[in-house]
């Protein structure tokens, strides 16, 4: 499908206005916008990269990556320039996020993750439940695939578990022992252990990081900074327990 067909002057666009952790207010200052867009060839997601350091660097493998998995499909094949800035359309998907990552649904990324590492070489970088998109069909879907990077796998596996020890810690819904188990299982293959844990220390310090960095830039206040330092502390001790001790079962 052509560009002109995806952007039709019929088309109705909106804007999807979603706070994220480093964006304020309706998340004007996210480097990168999305765009719902509907038309009569049905509804499309537009991303655009507003601060370059965005900008996906491999759309030849996002492109195969997505007819290798369950995950939105890249329709443009190359950048394209909407009111000044670079973009890119892929397919939109309708559904909700998941409460809780079942062992199915563990398993799923587990099984993803994996076709990313061993046919690509890439990670995705951004592994969280809130890139998964359970579909009308109960379906599950990877979103965000635009974030993949050279990398080291275990960089994947570790912001899942920090995110998901992260709602632990906060008495939110988590994967349990079981669902990280399940995706060990459906990633098949080797994990070093010690490895995740390095990476999960350094996204502790990264984070830690960005919060002193909003904080002195009256982006969030003094008590949500020390909200995610404590969340962040708690984190760091609980490492060796919990989901990890799946290696060892």
């Amino acid at each position: 499908m052509i560009l002109d067909e995806l952007l039709l002057h019929e088309s109705e666009m909106r804007r999807i206005r979603r706070k994220d952790h480093s964006s304020p207010g309706d998340g004007s200052l996210s480097p990168i916008w999305k765009w719902k867009i509907t038309n009569s060839n049905g509804q499309f997601l537009m991303k655009q990269y507003r601060d370059t350091t965005a900008m996906p660097l491999h759309l030849k493998e996002m492109a195969g990556l997505s007819e290798e998995i369950p995950s939105q499909k890249l329709l443009t094949k190359d950048f394209f320039e909407y009111e000044g800035f670079p973009a890119l359309i892929f397919t939109y998907i309708n559904g909700n996020h998941p409460e809780l990552l079942t062992p199915e649904l563990s398993g799923f990324i587990g099984q993803s993750i994996s076709i990313f590492h061993k046919k690509s070489g890439l990670i995705h970088g951004d592994t969280h439940r809130g890139n998964i998109v359970i579909g009308t069909s109960k379906k599950p879907w990877l979103i965000d695939i635009d974030k993949v990077s050279r990398g080291d796998k275990h960089y994947d596996i570790a912001l899942l578990v920090f995110y998901e020890l992260a709602f632990q810690e906060s008495n939110k819904p988590a994967m349990q022992r079981e669902g990280f188990s399940a995706f060990l299982e459906a990633y098949n293959d080797k994990v070093i252990l010690d490895d995740v844990k390095r990476y999960i220390r350094d996204i502790i310090k990264e984070s830690e990081t960005v919060s002193a960095e909003e904080l002195g830039q009256n982006l969030i206040s003094n008590e949500k900074f020390n909200s995610r330092k404590h969340l962040y502390t708690r984190i760091n001790d609980n490492i060796k327990g919990s989901l990890l001790m799946a290696f060892n079962p």
